[in-house]
Parts: C-alpha cells; structure tokens; sequence
C-alpha cells in the first residue's frame, strides 16, 4: 500500500476540498468549458506529490528565487539541480551547514521539489522522525525510514549534536546504515545540520566522515535568522490564511502542477 490510513484520510480530505468543490469540473476532474483536465486536479495531482514526499507545506509555494539566503549556496544548489542527473548517475549530494533560520531547509525542500518535477522520488525526514521509524513497534511499510529508503533524493534535516550526543551509538549506526545503503547505489543526500564541519567526523567517525567527504559537498550557509521577519508578517499570514483552494491558485503551486503534469504525460 502507497500510503498509510492516516495519510490517504488526508488526501481523501483534500480531494473533497479542491476537486469536489470545484465549479468548472464539478469534482469529475475534467473541465467542462473544454473536457480537458480540470487545473483543480491537476493542482491536486501535485500536492499529493508533495505530500507524499512529506516536504513541509510551507514550502509548497516557495521558488528558489524566492528563498533569502546565502547567495553563493543559493548558486550552488541552482547548479546542483541543473546537473541533477549526473548528481543522482554518482550519488553526489550536499551538506547545508549553518545556524537556524538561514536557509537550509529551503534549500533542500527547493531541491527536493525539483526532483519530484522530474519524476524522480524524493523524501523529506528530520533525523528524529527517521530514527522514531526504526523503533520497535513503528510503521515499518510507511514510516520514515521505509520511505528514505525508497527515494533516490533523500532530504535529511535536523543532522544535530542532540541526536549524535556521547553514548547514542544506536542513533549513529542508524544513520551510517543509511547513508552506507544509499550513498553507493546512486541515492543523493541532502543533509542539513547546524554541526560545523568538523563535527561530522567528530559525530559519526572517519570512515563515514571519509564518505561523506567524497560525495557530499559542505556548503556553509551564513546571514541573519528569516524567521525573524516570519514574526514580523505573522499578523497579515493568520488574516490572510492558507486554504488549499489558495493554495492551488498560487502562481509556484500551478506552474509546478503544469510541469508535473507534461511530465506525466512523457
């Protein structure tokens, strides 16, 4: 099964949401002025990519243009996924270094869209949300892990000391499982950590340090929190809302949703 009850009733709530209650389609999912598909479907059809891929919604409507963050990681990445082919042929991926707020997961989410774009699946997970998935008792068809494994774009977020402290060999291995069954067989990571370089190695030893090395790329992220202004604008968001039928229409949103669309039809 693709997905788990929890989140086929989120889907099954959403469909209802934009497709049914649509007055050019009726919730048929064609349109009726021209019997092609209904663009409420065709924006459904892409937000249950995303999540699917469990990329956090409020970077559904994010372009990489319009992410505030370091200009030269943001070079980096934009390239990154120029090359993303040759990135996935290699396993090559990146390491986003740098205090909270500055970009990082963004960036990832930003990369991860892009590979769903190209029919290739991505999976984004914090590493407590991976680490939970492989406890006894977890979902082990649907859970983080499971799907990590399954994805050829891996989105790691949250690689911090808190998880990797002395004495959690587990969580360690773990991650060295993951990273040692992916890396090889042509998975690209995307780690995003407020470690500093050096605290790789320090956390997880020299061998995987060594691997990490050899394909993951260190970009060090630099600037000033972003949420700081999130705080600022968070009296005109709640006023403003974030329906799914807002959502939908949202120029990012349907622009992907018409790439995603040709894509499908390749």
């Amino acid at each position: 099964m693709k997905y788990s009850e929890e989140e086929f009733a989120r889907l099954k709530e959403m469909r209802d949401r934009l497709v049914s209650a649509c007055k050019f389609c009726g919730g048929s999912g064609v349109d009726r002025r021209n019997e092609e598909d209904c663009r409420c479907m065709v924006a459904f059809d892409w937000l249950r990519e995303l999540t699917h891929a469990n990329i956090p919604r409020e970077y559904w409507a994010l372009s990489l243009e319009e992410i505030e963050t370091d200009a030269a990681a943001k070079r980096l990445v934009a390239t990154y996924i120029e090359n993303m082919r040759n990135a996935l042929d290699q396993g090559l991926g990146m390491v986003l270094l740098g205090p909270l707020g500055v970009g990082k997961t963004s960036l990832m989410c930003a990369v991860g869209k892009e590979a769903l774009l190209r029919g290739v699946p991505a999976y984004y997970t914090t590493t407590q949300a991976l680490l939970d998935s492989l406890k006894p008792g977890a979902d082990e068809e649907h859970g983080a892990a499971a799907r990590a494994k399954a994805a050829r774009v891996v989105l790691l977020d949250e690689l911090d000391k808190v998880y990797l402290k002395a004495g959690s060999d587990w969580a360690r291995g773990r991650i060295e499982e993951l990273l040692r069954g992916g890396i090889p067989h042509h998975t690209a990571f995307l780690i995003g950590t407020n470690l500093e370089e050096e605290g790789i190695a320090e956390s997880f030893g020299a061998s995987v340090a060594s691997l990490v090395r050899g394909h993951l790329k260190m970009v060090n992220l630099s600037g000033a929190d972003r949420r700081d202004g999130m705080q600022r604008d968070w009296l005109a968001r709640l006023k403003t809302g974030g329906s799914l039928a807002r959502l939908a229409r949202n120029k990012v949103i349907a622009a992907d949703a018409r790439r995603f669309q040709l894509w499908g039809k390749r």
